[in-house]
């Protein structure tokens, strides 16, 4: 589902790029056990937190939940991005129980500790309580800083989220914050997934493969949840900040969501977004080149340019221009354009582009106006 844009599932992950090399994966959970099989190829950094000392260490999962996250967003077989850096934050050693004040702790620590290009995967249900405002100048804290937050709706199965994911005040950061539901195979919203405005977009989030905690190369192909699907998305987010590590975490999130599936999914519940996330991605973040020539004293050669990303990496181009509102003419096939306009001329052009790769085509809903002028012609 997550490298197509259909609910057809073909049990194969089209895995493009090298899977976040370069990139930080912080997962904020119940620890990660890293001598799992999934995690052999995975650099699971000595950079890493528990916040109580007795829990037997960063890298120790009593419960599961950390490793099974871990391993769909980067393990080596069942993950998104393959050769991301790995993080274990340890906040808590059970899901049921988690006290906020670790929590902030643990997000204290992200702050001095991470770098730019990073992101941060909230999959716990965590009740801040009188924290939430804490926690939304945290979040803004860490987008300053360009370290992205991809955060679970929750499993209330409501559409308030008032338990779950708003009472940390996420629901007010859009763009900051990246919320994830959950839906399964035949895009239906299970029950138990919350809904609604809060959601960004969905994710799969039912029967998925992951690693199981204590026992080497042993998995479960049932691992559900918005907290999966959150930790997939995480995955893809840094699998983008592998090609755009200098993009504010405003670029990153309308990109997963500007490249996510749309209207595919069946039932999602009231207010929600029919949005499925999709890891390939394909995209630009603008064409780039003047906007303005005058040509008054002399001929202008300009050149506009596009700098795609996702896909497969290896893209194709068809540039398109108008000129004063006429017909559309392809101009170019290579991934700039490059126009010599004559001195005294004077129209209006309009240029757009399709870039195509892994199956996919993307262009943007609008075209850019470059205005050509003769002052005093």
């Amino acid at each position: 589902m997550l490298d197509q844009r259909s609910l057809s599932t073909n049990s194969a992950f089209n895995y493009y790029f090298t899977g976040g090399s370069g990139v930080h994966v912080y997962m904020l959970d119940t620890g990660v056990d890293c001598g799992h099989d999934e995690f052999d190829t995975v650099t699971c950094s000595s950079s890493s937190y528990q916040a109580n000392s007795s829990w037997g260490g960063a890298y120790v999962d009593a419960v599961g939940h950390g490793t099974r996250m871990a391993s769909l967003a980067v393990g080596s077989s069942t993950g998104i991005a393959r050769t991301a850096t790995l993080h274990s934050v340890k906040v808590g050693n059970s899901v049921d129980d988690i006290d906020p004040g670790d929590v902030q702790d643990g997000v204290e620590w992200i702050l001095a500790n991470a770098p730019a290009a990073s992101v941060v995967n909230v999959s716990l249900t965590i009740d801040a309580g009188t924290l939430s405002d804490w926690f939304k100048n945290a979040i803004n804290s860490l987008a300053s800083s360009n370290i992205s937050v991809v955060v679970g709706a929750g499993n209330g199965g409501s559409d308030n989220i008032g338990d779950d994911t708003q009472s940390l005040g996420f629901c007010d950061l859009h763009s900051a914050v990246i919320v994830v539901s959950a839906v399964n195979a035949a895009g239906h919203r299970p029950s138990y997934a919350n809904y609604g405005s809060c959601v960004d977009l969905f994710s799969p989030g039912y029967g998925l493969r992951a690693a199981i905690s204590g026992t080497s190369g042993n998995y479960t192909d049932a691992s559900g949840g918005t907290s999966s699907a959150t930790a997939l998305v995480s995955g893809i987010v840094a699998t983008i900040l592998q090609q755009r590590s200098t993009a504010g975490v405003g670029d990153i999130f309308d990109q997963v969501l500007g490249t996510a599936s749309s209207g595919i999914l069946v039932t999602i519940g009231s207010g929600s977004p029919n949005l499925l996330a999709n890891s390939i991605h394909l995209f630009y973040p603008s064409i780039t080149g003047p906007t303005s020539i005058d040509v008054t004293t002399a001929p202008v050669q300009a050149t506009w340019n596009v700098s795609p990303t996702g896909g497969n990496g290896t893209y194709t181009y068809e540039w398109k221009a108008s000129l004063n509102g006429g017909a559309w003419s392809v101009v170019s096939t290579s991934s700039s354009y490059t126009r010599t306009i004559p001195r005294f001329s004077e129209y209006n052009l309009q240029l757009k582009v399709t870039v195509s790769s892994a199956g996919e085509s993307y262009i943007k809903p609008y075209n850019l106006a470059v205005a050509v002028t003769c002052g005093g012609c």
